[in-house]
């Protein structure tokens, strides 16, 4: 049974969407750890992406005044380990909330959105993978490792690990 997030604040519910593998690396704001993390479980981190976009459309649809869907969260949240249920969902005005919040919150003043936080991390290194990608194919040399703690030898090596874990850029 899936549950949407029952919360007081919007601060609340920011920490209560945040990957329950990552939340006390989150609110230490151990950058190190969050990056071991995604790197070593990148389709987390491909969500991440999908998360963000989904909260952009449903800001622009409450913009445009329309309606939007419900959203399941793809990864398993704070919420989830709290309350014993397999699947969160955001409702439509909870995405919008979350998002003007992330926004509103994202530049390091008091209180920081730790789900904008996380999502910066996982955006920068899907930046990284993006450029090293691109030159990889354009025959470019890519001199230094895209990812922070995996090392490849070479350049086929990143190739099998984009392949291996099915990123598509």
């Amino acid at each position: 049974m899936s549950s949407i997030i029952v919360y007081t604040t919007t601060a609340e519910l920011d920490q209560l969407c945040i990957p329950s593998a990552i939340y006390a690396e989150t609110l230490a704001h151990n950058t190190n750890a969050i990056i071991s993390y995604f790197e070593s479980n990148p389709q987390v981190m491909l969500q991440f992406s999908g998360f963000n976009s989904a909260l952009k459309q449903a800001n622009q649809l409450n913009y445009d005044r329309k309606c939007g869907c419900f959203y399941t969260i793809p990864w398993n949240t704070q919420y989830n380990v709290v309350n014993s249920v397999p699947k969160t969902i955001l409702n439509f005005s909870q995405q919008v909330e979350l998002y003007q919040y992330m926004i509103a919150n994202w530049n390091g003043n008091p209180p920081t959105s730790y789900m904008r936080y996380l999502s910066v991390i996982a955006l920068g290194i899907l930046l990284n993978i993006k450029r090293a990608k691109y030159n990889i194919d354009n025959g470019l040399c890519v001199c230094k490792s895209p990812l922070t703690t995996i090392t490849f030898q070479n350049n086929y090596q990143f190739i099998l690990y984009l392949k291996e874990n099915n990123i598509k850029l």
